[in-house]
């Protein structure tokens, strides 16, 4: 319960004993290490838990960079894909140094997505 980020006082409610008896145990250095290993193995089973969806949503990264008719969706795809291979902060970084700091990027961007009075271009050139 601890190692899953609940209080002190509601693991001591659940296993049965006083929240000053937890507290010591806590003290102790076998209860430590073996918290650790616990905080340790629910960490790597949340790993493996989101490295099995990392597919499925690579799958819907992938699905709206082909398919979907809004530029703003497919903007947005785009960038989570470059921001996540570390793409978009290196060209914010060669950005800011070519044109300074004072150059918002993010709201460039988000303007540059709304499109032109805020129209979907790709629905213009669709009819």
């Amino acid at each position: 319960m601890l190692a899953a980020g609940r209080s002190v006082t509601d693991a001591a409610k659940e296993v049965g004993v006083a929240r000053q008896t937890l507290s010591k145990w806590q003290s102790q250095p076998m209860f430590r290490w073996e918290l650790e290993s616990v905080t340790e193995d629910l960490v790597r089973q949340s790993r493996r838990d989101l490295r099995a969806l990392a597919a499925e949503a690579t799958a819907t990264v992938r699905e709206l960079l082909r398919s979907s008719r809004s530029d703003a969706a497919r903007l947005q795809a785009a960038r989570l894909v470059l921001d996540s291979v570390g793409v978009l902060a290196t060209a914010k970084e060669a950005a800011h140094t070519c044109l300074g700091p004072e150059v918002d990027l993010d709201r460039a961007v988000a303007l540059i997505s709304q499109g032109v009075g805020g129209r979907d271009h790709y629905a213009d050139r669709e009819g």
